[in-house]
């Protein structure tokens, strides 16, 4: 295992799959992809082994794993928020986090919701007993907050979260060479995220600079991981970042106290948190869950011993994933759904020991093992 830092010295430019026709504009997704930072620091990789990627390389390269890319700021990472979590304004212009769980209905009720026999994920009678307007939250939640969310402690937002980046908005254009110029028509602009510092929640702008790192497991070549430290683009627009390898950084990794006690104890609610984009076969549900006789869906995530039935989930509307094929064959990828970051899935243990999830935090829950490699569909676990 290798552990590698990334600062950024330029605004990142994270394209979405719609084209950028000339006098067009770019559109760029809220955060990088997974797959966008594994390939970048593949081609880096690459690029110190054989600069011409002869042979079987590009092959072996994509069996390198690459995990990460969150927020590090104060000896923790930062996951993004759950969707499980609703801000209740308060009188004293804070807000109280109130949290959504499968409720089940009277016998006058129902719902529509697919097969599974699913329960509707909302606030309980009691939550919901005064109206009003969720307020905003912000996009990234330091690990110890998320520890408490994760084992039903209450939350209170501070300056220690932060905000989503902020985006660079650049117009360019073309000049004529003998008249000093603009040419007619040949005008476009284009977005970035400032990725080098991020914004306290509840403050005027107040920024602090955050690095982001990764977790890199090659057995091939972990020597060529122990020494990097240079400059590579990341993302389009040959966007600077400088990659430097980190130390021993498996703490940053670990599964907190906090949850791992819980879980050893086999609680019978479990919550999945994911803490990057998932990819699943089946639209936002993953395969290893398998509908049963009785209508359920049952399986073991990948890598754990444990059998969890799906009772509800809180999740996002989907995103497309796609790019562009180097290999052969040339040409577009097809574009693929994402279950969002933030999603939250909710089930009952129905057999098996609990703590094989503290062992697998922040491990893959995706369907397809590229998938995996890239970092798509890191979870975090809790309980409910």
């Amino acid at each position: 295992m290798n552990y590698l830092k990334i600062t950024c010295r330029d605004p990142i430019v994270a394209r979405d799959g719609r084209p950028f026709n000339e006098g067009g504009k770019i559109r760029i997704l809220s955060w990088v992809l997974p797959s966008v930072v594994a390939g970048s620091f593949r081609t880096l990789l690459g690029k110190k082994i054989d600069p011409f990627f002869k042979g079987e390389l590009p092959d072996q390269l994509k069996q390198v794993s690459v995990h990460g890319f969150f927020p590090h700021y104060e000896n923790q990472i930062y996951l993004p928020k759950p969707e499980d979590c609703i801000a209740k304004p308060t009188a004293s212009d804070s807000s109280e986090l109130l949290a959504v769980t499968p409720q089940k209905l009277e016998p006058n009720q129902g719902c529509d919701l697919p097969v599974g026999n699913l329960l509707p994920v909302m606030l309980s009678g009691k939550q919901s007993q005064d109206d009003f307007k969720p307020a905003s939250l912000p996009e990234w939640w330091p690990l110890s907050a998320i520890e408490k969310w994760l084992t039903n402690q209450p939350v209170t937002l501070n300056e220690s979260f932060l905000k989503k980046p902020e985006v660079d908005q650049r117009t360019h254009l073309t000049v004529n060479e003998d008249r000093g110029t603009a040419e007619d028509g040949l005008i476009f602009n284009t977005a970035s995220l400032s990725l080098e510092s991020l914004n306290r929640y509840g403050t005027k702008n107040e920024s602090v600079t955050v690095s982001y790192p990764l977790k890199i497991k090659s057995e091939k070549f972990h020597n060529h991981c122990t020494s990097i430290n240079e400059k590579h683009p990341l993302g389009g627009e040959r966007r600077l970042a400088n990659w430097e390898t980190s130390g021993d950084q498996s703490k940053l990794w670990s599964c907190p106290p906090a949850i791992a006690s819980k879980l050893k104890s086999n609680p019978e609610n479990i919550r999945m948190l994911l803490a990057t984009p998932a990819i699943f076969k089946d639209g936002w549900k993953p395969e290893w869950l398998i509908i049963q006789a009785d209508g359920s869906f049952q399986g073991t995530p990948p890598g754990t011993n444990i059998k969890l039935k799906l009772v509800g989930a809180t999740i996002s509307r989907w995103k497309a994933v796609s790019g562009w094929s180097l290999a052969k064959p040339i040409g577009p990828k097809p574009t693929r759904r994402m279950v969002p970051a933030g999603g939250v899935y909710f089930f009952n243990r129905i057999d098996g020991d609990a703590t094989c999830l503290s062992t697998n935090w922040l491990q893959s829950v995706s369907d397809d093992d590229q998938d995996k490699r890239d970092g798509f569909g890191l979870a975090a676990w809790g309980i409910w």
